[in-house]
């Protein structure tokens, strides 16, 4: 389901959607409480979603996939409450390298635009197979090196990276 920019879509009418696996939001202009009442929720994408907060991505931390873009008050704690997602896409977030202390279980990430994101965030995600990164000019080639687990790694946009990193 994709709700995109319904300003007179609120959480009351969000939270009805309790058989809903797969939802997309964009500009929601909501706080993103309803998302606690969908914890059925599998793959959840926010995009543009201004008045998302932290303590609403808790229920979500059982979801298969999560993206947030530009999702401007989600923190590094927002991230932490997905520890148990296995996908992640962050797109133009300001989050920090603490925001992934706790991911043991991610196997996937895609990184776009991030700023405050540097070497030392790789480095605490050891099931990591799947890295795609671009226009994170903090992520070097030794964040890179040491990801032995990853299988498929992709970074347009990363002048940063030199020989060793690829290899």
């Amino acid at each position: 389901l994709t709700v995109d920019a319904c300003r007179r879509v609120t959480e009351a009418g969000l939270a009805q959607l309790r058989g809903v696996r797969r939802l997309k939001l964009v500009k929601l202009q909501c706080s993103g409480g309803f998302l606690s009442l969908l914890p059925q929720l599998e793959y959840v994408r926010l995009f543009d979603c201004r008045r998302i907060v932290d303590t609403s991505l808790a229920t979500l931390c059982t979801a298969s996939s999560v993206t947030l873009s530009n999702c401007v008050r989600i923190t590094d704690e927002g991230v932490h409450l997905l520890a148990g997602v296995r996908r992640l896409k962050l797109t133009r977030m300001l989050v920090t390298d603490d925001a992934f202390t706790p991911h043991t279980a991610l196997e996937k990430l895609h990184l776009k635009s991030c700023p405050n994101i540097t070497d030392l965030a790789l480095r605490s995600l050891p099931s990591l197979t799947v890295l795609a990164i671009s226009a994170c000019h903090r992520i070097t080639g030794s964040g890179v090196r040491h990801l032995s687990s990853v299988r498929y790694f992709s970074a347009p946009h990363l002048p940063e990276l030199d020989d060793e990193a690829v290899k």
